[in-house]
């Protein structure tokens, strides 16, 4: 099973290199969106930052793998609100716990409701390349990787 999630996930890698970035941030979260509610894992790879990508070991690629799969749990309506805000900090959150590979310059925030008492939120760090806005994502330390392979591991138990 690891051995074609890792193939599957070299494949996708490969064909994101050339694909044409979103030009504005809310472009980001509205390719977000699309790509969630179609559950197309391609779509989702492709917005992610290429340094986010590159040279990352089988466990790592695993750990994205599983990051972008959690995206597809629950659709987004249509009536969702983006909002859009600059990172003006140099520390990056969760520093002690995750590498970030690519410092984030914005965050897009995209809200919806699921009833009457019941709202979500999602939060996506973001940078703007020379091919457009790109998702950041962190990648845990090894500290925490290793967690993450031990509960990989106990749960095939």
């Amino acid at each position: 099973m690891n051995r074609i999630v890792i193939v599957v996930t070299a494949v996708f890698l490969a064909g994101c290199s050339h694909t044409k970035r979103p030009e504005t941030p809310e472009a980001v979260a509205q390719s977000y969106v699309t790509a969630v509610n179609a559950k197309n894992r391609s779509e989702l790879l492709a917005l992610v930052h290429p340094d986010c990508l590159s040279g990352l070991s089988s466990l790592q690629k695993e750990y994205i793998n599983d990051t972008l799969t959690r995206n597809f749990r629950k659709a987004i309506p249509q009536e969702h609100t983006v909002s859009v805000s600059s990172l003006e900090s140099d520390t990056m959150p969760f520093a002690d716990m995750l590498v970030w590979r690519v410092k984030p310059t914005h965050q897009i925030q995209i809200d919806y409701s699921r009833g009457e008492y019941s709202s979500v939120t999602i939060v996506r760090d973001l940078k703007k390349t020379e091919d457009g806005w790109c998702i950041v994502m962190p990648l845990p330390n090894d500290k925490n990787l290793k967690k993450y392979k031990e509960k990989k591991e106990s749960q095939q138990d």
